[in-house]
């Protein structure tokens, strides 16, 4: 487990690097305005695509490794279809929403493509984890998607292109590339190869499907909430501050991401042949994670402003609300897989109220703290609702399962 996160957050951290360096060509080149523009942007398709995928993905995640490489392939090509179907029948009311933005409607519809093209990414990513095949997409995504990204940026500056619409065809263009490079780099990995299947409705699985598509729907509201909160409450410099912080706080939660994707599908499988390997692998991924954080947050305590200064000198002021959330994402070590865990027995339903009851204690708190604190205010409401749901669900598990995935019970497994 170990091995395979560590394997996967070298390749994240290429792509982060090169991720980071397309931020950063954004906001010194094309401008403060245009580098808020596309952060929003960003967090809007990220939210598409997730509405797009009706939870397939997290589907996947939970289903593939129970079952064979032909009913996964099948599996797989009926939820492509269903995606397809959702995005032509949805598009006219995501288009409304983003020209009521204030978004143009050729950018707009770059927008919605990306969301698809992002949303069958989301798949062949589950595909990918569910294999415990981590590197290879890593690889794939992070290095091909974040590099074409950048070529195509630059070869936009010099031609002399700098406009909203020109970075979101950019953008697009190179989710385009992933999903391409994802089948024609890796042909023997035939889950990962887009491909469309007679739609059964009877195969989609929706008693299981619709509980983890709203976990991740409300994940990913309250993970991309801010920006579009900001876009409402400040002005477009607050925007791209706020945005250059949320980048380097992501840097640092990469090697959590990878170490969940690696240790969902051994959860997946010791919840039903061992209860106290499930515990072991709950505990380890917590105590890696928590102790990584904490070195990256006193990096960033001595070193954020040289940091941030790399977008610009007036990037520095978003030290705090860097710092704030590298905490958000600390403490969500520090609890552990609380939410991998309740999806694994099948305590979604509950997962749910705790992840609503967070987004709209967030939603309060972002507008009161505004008033207050600015949008250091935001990070501090983004810190509140993390610990929030987190010791609902850890409370949950404890009482009802004997569960502690939380970093302290470490003590009790160096004890046995």
């Amino acid at each position: 487990m170990v091995m395979s996160a560590i394997g996967a957050s070298i390749a994240s951290v290429l792509g982060a690097g090169l991720n980071f360096l397309s931020n950063l060509f954004i906001a010194r080149y094309f401008g403060n305005e245009a580098y808020a523009d596309f952060s929003v942007v960003f967090s809007l398709s990220t939210i598409l695509a997730v509405i797009l995928s009706l939870g397939f993905g997290q589907t996947l995640l939970m289903t593939l490794p129970l079952l064979s490489e032909n009913n996964s392939r099948a599996k797989i090509a009926n939820y492509n279809s269903a995606i397809s179907v959702l995005c032509i029948l949805a598009s006219p009311i995501f288009l409304y929403y983003l020209m009521y933005l204030g978004f143009g409607l050729y950018t707009s519809l770059v927008v919605v493509l990306t969301g698809y093209l992002a949303c069958l990414s989301l798949i062949k990513q589950a595909a990918y984890y569910s294999q415990e095949k981590l590197v290879e997409y890593q690889l794939i995504d992070k290095l091909i998607k974040n590099s074409s990204f950048i070529f195509l940026l630059m070869i936009g500056y010099y031609a002399g292109f700098n406009s909203t619409f020109f970075l979101v065809v950019c953008f697009a263009t190179s989710y385009l590339l992933l999903n391409a490079a994802a089948a024609v780099l890796s042909p023997g990995r035939k889950l990962a190869v887009m491909k469309l299947g007679m739609l059964k409705r009877s195969e989609l699985d929706w008693s299981k499907t619709l509980p983890l598509y709203l976990t991740l729907l409300l994940t990913t509201f309250l993970s991309n909430l801010d920006l579009i909160l900001l876009k409402e409450l400040a002005g477009k410099n607050d925007i791209a501050i706020y945005a250059a912080a949320s980048k380097f706080s992501m840097i640092g939660n990469i090697f959590i991401i990878s170490l969940t994707a690696a240790v969902t599908p051994r959860l997946v499988k010791y919840n039903v042949l061992d209860k106290a390997k499930a515990q072991s692998s709950a505990t380890v991924s917590a105590v890696i994670a928590s102790a990584s954080m904490m070195f990256y947050l006193v990096f960033i305590y001595f070193h954020g402003e040289f940091l941030l200064n790399m977008f610009g000198e007036e990037y520095v002021a978003g030290k705090i609300i860097l710092l704030l959330l590298v905490v958000s994402v600390l403490m969500n070590c520090i609890f552990g897989q609380t939410a991998t865990l309740m999806k694994v027995k099948d305590e979604t339903v509950y997962l749910i109220g705790y992840l609503g009851g967070a987004l709209l204690l967030k939603l309060v708190l972002s507008v009161i703290l505004y008033q207050k604190m600015g949008s250091s205010g935001v990070a501090v409401s983004t810190v509140i609702c993390v610990v929030f749901w987190n010791i609902l669900c850890l409370m949950h598990l404890r009482i009802k399962f004997k569960i502690n995935t939380s970093v302290f019970s470490a003590v009790s497994l160096w004890k046995k």
